[in-house]
C-alpha cells in the first residue's frame, strides 16, 4: 500500500517485487524469527506514512475522515519510539510535515495536543529510568556518555551501502549521474567536509597515540570493517582501506541526496545518534534505510523492473554473504 501510494500508476507485480526486497534483509529475517520489537516499529513506520499521506491528499470536505486519518498518523508515528528509540525521527517528520502543510489550523492544533498526550508515557519512563534510556541498556552499552566521532565514517559506509542501488532509480544513466556530480563545482565544498573530518581523525589519533578507528576490534562498525579484517592483516593497510571506503561512501551519499535538504536532515539525524552509541552496528540501519528510502525520503525515484531487479539481486547477494560469513564465524 505504501509503495502504491508513493509510486502511483505502477503495476502491482512491480510493486510486489519492490516490497519483497525487505525480506532479503538479514536483520529483518532474524528479528522476525525471534519476534523482536523492532519489527513492530517498522510496521508502525509504514502505517504512519500511509495515514499521513491519506490525510495530506484528503480534499478536506469530510472533517471526520480527516481527523480519523490524522489521528492514526499521529498514533502510529508516536508508538514508533516505544518499539525502537532510534525511530524518534518518524514522529518528528510527521509532526513537521503536518505543521508545514496547508491544512486548516484546527488540524495543526489537534496534532500538537495529541502528540503531547502520546508523549506522556515516555516522559514517565524518563523519570523512571533517570535518563532517556533504560538503566539495563546503558549498563550493557555506552549510550550518550561519550562522543564517538569515528562512527560518522562507519555510519556513512553502512548508509551508503543501502543507498547505492537506488542510484539506478534516479532516471539517468549511472555513469552520467556520477559525471554530472563531479562537473558541478558546488559539490566540491561538500566533498571537502570529508577531508576535514579525516584530518580531524588523523590529528586526534596522533595526539592521543592511538587510532580512533579501532581497526582491530571486530565488534560492529558495519560490513566495510568486517571486509578490512578479512582482506588485510597489516594494520596500516587496513586503515587506508577504511579511510578510502569512508570517502567513497560519502560520495555515494552526496550523489543520492543531490542537495535535497529534507533527506539530508534525516541522514544528519542518523549521523548524530551514531556519535552517541557504542557499539555502532549495521543492524541499526537494516532495513530502516531501505524503508525510509521507499517512504519518507523526498528524493525522486523511478521504479521499473530493471532497477527493482538490480536492487533485489544486490540485497540477495548481501543476504547470502552475511549467512556465509556468520556460518563460518560460528564454526
Amino acid at each position: 500500500m505504501c509503495l502504491k501510494q508513493k509510486f502511483k500508476g505502477q503495476d502491482n507485480l512491480l510493486l510486489f517485487l519492490a516490497a519483497s526486497t525487505i525480506l532479503l534483509s538479514p536483520y529483518y529475517r532474524t528479528s522476525s524469527f525471534w519476534g523482536l520489537e523492532e519489527n513492530y516499529g517498522f510496521i508502525s513506520l509504514l502505517l504512519a506514512f500511509l495515514f499521513l499521506n491519506f490525510f495530506l491528499e484528503n480534499d478536506g470536505r469530510n472533517d471526520f475522515k480527516s481527523y480519523f486519518q490524522l489521528f492514526f498518523s499521529i498514533f502510529f508515528s508516536s508508538v514508533c519510539i516505544y518499539f525502537d528509540q532510534k525511530l524518534l525521527v518518524i514522529p518528528i517528520i510527521c509532526f513537521l510535515t503536518i505543521i508545514n502543510s496547508r491544512k486548516k489550523i484546527k488540524f495543526k492544533i489537534f496534532s500538537i495536543f495529541l502528540y503531547l498526550i502520546l508523549s506522556l508515557p515516555y516522559v514517565y519512563l524518563i523519570m523512571l529510568w533517570g535518563g532517556i534510556f533504560p538503566t539495563n541498556l546503558t549498563q550493557s552499552r555506552d549510550l550518550g556518555n561519550k562522543l564517538y566521532f569515528d562512527h560518522i565514517g562507519y555510519t556513512s559506509t553502512i548508509i551508503s551501502f543501502y543507498l547505492f542501488p537506488f542510484l539506478f532509480f534516479k532516471g539517468k544513466n549511472f555513469f552520467i549521474l556520477i559525471k554530472n556530480f563531479f562537473l558541478k563545482k558546488g559539490n566540491y565544498y561538500y566533498i571537502s567536509l570529508f577531508f576535514i573530518y579525516s584530518f580531524y581523525l588523523l590529528i586526534s589519533s596522533h595526539f592521543f597515540g592511538q587510532s580512533f578507528l579501532n581497526i582491530d576490534i571486530s565488534l560492529g562498525k558495519g560490513f566495510i570493517h568486517k571486509f578490512s579484517l578479512i582482506l588485510f592483516n597489516d594494520f596500516l593497510t587496513r586503515e587506508i582501506f577504511v579511510y578510502f571506503s569512508f570517502f567513497v561512501s560519502w560520495i555515494i551519499i552526496l550523489i543520492f541526496l543531490n542537495k535535497n535538504l529534507f533527506d539530508s536532515l534525516i541522514l544528519i539525524y542518523f549521523f548524530l545518534i551514531s556519535i552517541l552509541i557504542l557499539p555502532i552496528l549495521q543492524e541499526y540501519f537494516d532495513p530502516l534505510i531501505l524503508l525510509m528510502t521507499f517512504t519518507f525520503f523526498n528524493s525522486k525515484l523511478f521504479l521499473n523492473y530493471r532497477n527493482t531487479i538490480i536492487l533485489f539481486l544486490y540485497l540477495l547477494i548481501f543476504l547470502i554473504s552475511s549467512n556465509v560469513y556468520y556460518y563460518n564465524l560460528l564454526k
